[in-house]
């Protein structure tokens, strides 16, 4: 047996017990894994057209922000305000859109992070 780096020996029955490889850590790999499993389950939940919409959420946490949004997209983002096409057209069917397809996105873009920066 060779000392380990605390002075003890290695190969104790505890480290035997545990497989372990050199520099690769179980945990985030499994953490990672398990957030792409329920971004998929988010993204299905959001394609069966379950949960809240984004705006019914948003109008009864602060409709008044929601409300000052459309003020804010008509006068800056149209280029013709009289007619406000960008917020029919571009903002109002994502606010529409299942309240599950941010958390699908922000799940699966964490579980690839993890795993692509854990690899082995």
């Amino acid at each position: 047996r060779r000392p380990a780096a605390s002075g003890r020996l290695a190969g104790t029955a505890v480290e035997r017990a545990i497989p372990h490889r050199r520099g690769a850590l179980p945990m985030p790999r499994m953490i990672g894994r398990a957030a792409l499993v329920l971004g998929a389950g988010a993204l299905g939940l959001g394609l069966f057209g379950a949960g809240p919409s984004i705006a019914r959420i948003w109008s009864q946490l602060h409709a008044n922000s929601l409300v000052g949004l459309q003020g804010f997209v008509d006068r800056t983002l149209d280029p013709d305000p009289g007619d406000p096409t960008v917020w029919f057209d571009l903002v109002l069917p994502v606010l529409g859109s299942s309240v599950f397809y941010p958390a699908a996105l922000a799940l699966g873009v964490t579980g690839l992070a993890i795993l692509l920066t854990n690899r082995s």
